[in-house]
C-alpha cells in the first residue's frame, strides 16, 4: 500500500497537471487517465519477482527500480479516484475541483504514531 506521503505527492502533481491544461482538465478525468495508462503497462510481460496470498501482493522485477511497483501505483491511482468520488458526494451539489482537491488533501494524512488500546480486553 502506498504511503500517505506518496499519495499526497501524486495528488498534488495530478492537481497541478490538470490545472496546467487549457482549458483545465477535471481532476477525476486526469486521475483516471493516469490509472488507465499505468494499467496498460501491467500487460507488457514484465517479470514477476514474487507473489503473495490472499493479501494479494505481486512484485515485478524492474532493473534499477527502487520505487513502488506498477501494481502499487495502480492501486494508488484507484484509491485517489475512489477518494475523489467519496469527497465529491460528501461536499454536496456541484463542488468545484478546487474544493474537491482541498478536501482530498485534508483527508490523506500521514500516520505519525500508532498505539494499542487494551482497555476492553478481557482474560
Amino acid at each position: 500500500m502506498a504511503s500517505a506521503w506518496l499519495k499526497r505527492s501524486r495528488l498534488e502533481a495530478a492537481w497541478e497537471a490538470a490545472q496546467a491544461t487549457e482549458p483545465p482538465t477535471g481532476l477525476r478525468t486526469w486521475l483516471r487517465a493516469q490509472e488507465t495508462a499505468l494499467a496498460a503497462t501491467l500487460d507488457t510481460g514484465q517479470t514477476i519477482q514474487s507473489t503473495s496470498g490472499n493479501g494479494r501482493q505481486v512484485v515485478f522485477a524492474e532493473p534499477g527500480s527502487a520505487g513502488p511497483t506498477p501494481l502499487e501505483m495502480l492501486e494508488l491511482w484507484r484509491e485517489l479516484i475512489d477518494l475523489h468520488d467519496r469527497v465529491k458526494a460528501a461536499l454536496g451539489e456541484s463542488p468545484t475541483d478546487a474544493e474537491i482537491y482541498a478536501a482530498m488533501m485534508a483527508e490523506v494524512r500521514p500516520i505519525k504514531s500508532v498505539g494499542s488500546d487494551h482497555t476492553l480486553l478481557r482474560c
